[in-house]
């Protein structure tokens, strides 16, 4: 068996690759610089070998928040094992525990691996295949920065995903989707001989044999869907009717704690989206306290900041042109006509009281109608003096001099 070790990025190390003897194995054990750019192949020859790709991480930078360094890995097979750790001996010490350990049996296959940007984080790679790494830098990711809206958007519309029926019923089809491998896990159980310490441990990892089934699915989907297209839609077809089933037969929740208990489920899978989003632990944190003490502020004390805040710096207030203040006239009028008309129209509205009250019920008739609710004679005024005229009180004892000032002009 033969190991070979990527140490970390220093400035001490010039040469691409030297020997090592760090661990006490059968065959050499190479130290080599990870660049920014780093590719680097490896030839298997038959026999497995372990190899450990190590970074050493960069400084802590607000700009480096959804940074993402990724190791890919391109081989022709997948008869490989992949083991993350703090550091070297940690990867080492994992890849020894794999040989024993019954979790082996069905090992975590990815070939993209993220490394940690801010602290010193291995992997390595164990196989008798040739292969070929590369180490990216992606200063901004999209995946994270799109995991950190959702998480938002998931959050936000808490309460309001928990009282929807689509949401309902999409979320049921998914859950009872994943939880039919399960189903299948439980149902072999039953036929395993033995005491029942042998079913409840089989039982017990049947999530992990579910989550490595999916995540097996996942990384070769083109090829299943292309093998095996009619075994794949017929699944997907008789679970979905199945679950999408017993939705319908339970109904929509709609118990008040049972509708907290989703909303609550939803939040703290937002707060995770939002925390897993971001390479700045601090950052998530503090982000996610924000969030949190905004949401559950009280409202009169929400008002009260925004009252303050508007008083002590007032927003500029633009005062409307001439030609805004006639096109908001015209608008508003013809708005509140259409409502008006509207209600004289429903049955809330009684007719005969309203003609009583009017001085010239005809004229009312004819706008209701259709015609204008102006005159000739009205807008022939406005033209020649579009000005207001001046209501005036009949107690007001100053009528006489506004008449005389009237008169003077």
């Amino acid at each position: 068996m033969a190991l070979g070790f990527l140490h970390n990025i220093t400035a001490e190390n010039v040469e691409e690759c030297v020997e090592s003897k760090e661990f006490q194995t059968t065959g050499n054990i190479l130290v080599c610089n990870m660049p920014r750019n780093f590719q680097r192949k490896e030839s298997g020859n038959g026999e497995k070998k372990l190899r450990i790709f190590c970074y050493k991480g960069g400084k802590i930078r607000l700009t480096r928040l959804w940074t993402n360094p990724m190791v890919k890995i391109k081989i022709a097979d997948d008869q490989y094992e992949v083991f993350k750790g703090q550091n070297d001996s940690d990867v080492y010490r994992q890849y020894q525990a794999s040989a024993t350990s019954w979790f082996n049996l069905m090992p975590w296959k990815t070939e993209a691996v993220n490394m940690k940007p801010f602290t010193n984080s291995c992997m390595g790679i164990a196989t008798s295949l040739d292969y070929e790494i590369e180490f990216r830098i992606k200063v901004v990711d999209p995946w994270l920065v799109s995991y950190f809206i959702i998480g938002i958007i998931l959050f936000l519309s808490a309460k309001r995903l928990s009282r929807n029926v689509l949401f309902y019923y999409g979320t049921g089809v998914s859950v009872g989707l994943c939880a039919s491998l399960l189903i299948v896990v439980f149902i072999f159980s039953r036929l395993i001989p033995g005491k029942k310490p042998v079913v409840y441990t089989f039982l017990m990892g049947g999530w992990s044999v579910s989550l490595y089934f999916i995540q097996y699915l996942w990384e070769n989907i083109q090829g299943i869907l292309e093998t095996y297209s009619h075994f794949v839609i017929g699944y997907f077809l008789i679970a979905g009717l199945i679950s999408f089933a017993i939705c319908y037969w339970k109904g929509p929740i709609e118990d008040i704690r049972s509708r907290n208990l989703i909303k609550w489920t939803i939040q703290l899978s937002g707060l995770i989206c939002m925390y897993n989003s971001m390479q700045i632990p601090e950052v998530s944190v503090f982000i996610m306290v924000t969030i949190l003490i905004i949401h559950n502020f009280p409202y009169s004390v929400t008002y009260s900041i925004k009252t303050w805040w508007r008083r002590r710096f007032p927003p500029k207030i633009r005062l409307l042109s001439e030609a805004e203040y006639i096109r908001q006239g015209d608008k508003e009028t013809r708005k509140a006509l259409e409502e008006l008309k509207e209600y004289c129209r429903s049955p809330q509205c009684d007719a005969w009281k309203t003609i009583s009250r009017l001085g010239t019920p005809q004229r009312f008739a004819n706008w209701m109608e259709g015609d204008s609710h102006l005159t000739d004679d009205e807008i022939l005024n406005y033209d020649i003096d579009p000005t207001p005229p001046i209501p005036l009180d009949p107690y007001d004892e100053t009528e006489s001099d506004i008449d005389f000032a009237l008169g003077t002009e």
